[in-house]
C-alpha cells in the first residue's frame, strides 16, 4: 500500500524551503558597523554666490554671529576687570565656539572679526 503524499508539489517545496529561508535569512542579517562620523569643520563654508550655498551657509553665518557675540562679551568683561585686552582669544577660556579658527583678533585694539564674514 502506498503512503499518502500531498498531491501538490508546491506545498512540499514550500515546506522544504521554509527552514532554509530562516537559516540563510538570519545569517545575512549581521549588523554592519556605522560609518565613522566626519570631523567637524574648522571653518564655515565660503559664500560663492550660488543659491545652494546661500541656503547651506545660513547656519554657518548664524554660528559665526554667535561666536563673535560670545568673544566680544568676553573681551568687554576682560577689559573691565583688567584694564587691558587679552593677548589672545584663548585667554578668555570660552568653550563651545563653533569656528574659533575663523576669528581674527587684534589684541592692541581689542577687536575681533570673522574672516569668512568680515561685514559682521
Amino acid at each position: 500500500m502506498r503512503t499518502k503524499r500531498s498531491s501538490r508539489p508546491i506545498v512540499r517545496l514550500a515546506a522544504a524551503a521554509f527552514p532554509l529561508t530562516l537559516v540563510f535569512g538570519f545569517w545575512g542579517c549581521e549588523k554592519e558597523k556605522p560609518p565613522a562620523p566626519r570631523p567637524a569643520r574648522q571653518q564655515p563654508l565660503q559664500p560663492d554666490g550660488t543659491t545652494a550655498r546661500k541656503v547651506t551657509s545660513t547656519l554657518d553665518r548664524l554660528k559665526v554671529q554667535m561666536d563673535l557675540s560670545a568673544v566680544r562679551a568676553g573681551l568687554r568683561a576682560w577689559h573691565s576687570g583688567n584694564g587691558t585686552y587679552p593677548g589672545s582669544i584663548g585667554n578668555l577660556n570660552l568653550e563651545g565656539l563653533s569656528y574659533p579658527a575663523d576669528l581674527a583678533y587684534d589684541p592692541a585694539r581689542g577687536t575681533v572679526r570673522s574672516l569668512t564674514y568680515p561685514e559682521l
